[in-house]
């Protein structure tokens, strides 16, 4: 089983069975893999989500996924699966974590 620990050792592994939560960063490779040069659609995605491109936190991540999901079919399936990799990483980080407290 492949877990890595947050760097402050608290709150939930930043890897769970080899998966990672996405972040904003994962979010600009993915629509840069959609649409090649992004970096006026990445700003504008950003400013209707009200982020700097900076935030770590899942709410933001939550807020521009919402945002992308409403921009164009395209980028509402990119929106989707990284929905579905967040919500992959919630659900298995919690499982771990049960698992875990049972040892």
């Amino acid at each position: 089983m492949t877990t890595r620990t947050t760097e402050s050792g608290g709150g939930p592994p930043a890897s769970v069975y080899g998966i990672t939560r996405p972040g904003l960063a994962d979010a600009e490779e993915a629509v840069r893999r959609l649409r090649g040069d992004t970096s006026r659609l990445w700003s504008q995605l950003l400013q209707r989500a009200n982020l700097t491109g900076t935030e770590a936190d899942r709410d933001s991540l939550d807020r521009l996924i919402a945002v992308m999901a409403d921009t164009d079919p395209v980028l509402g399936l990119c929106a989707q699966a990284l929905r579905i990799r967040a919500e992959t990483y919630d659900k298995l980080s919690a499982a771990h974590a049960v698992i875990r407290s049972a040892e």
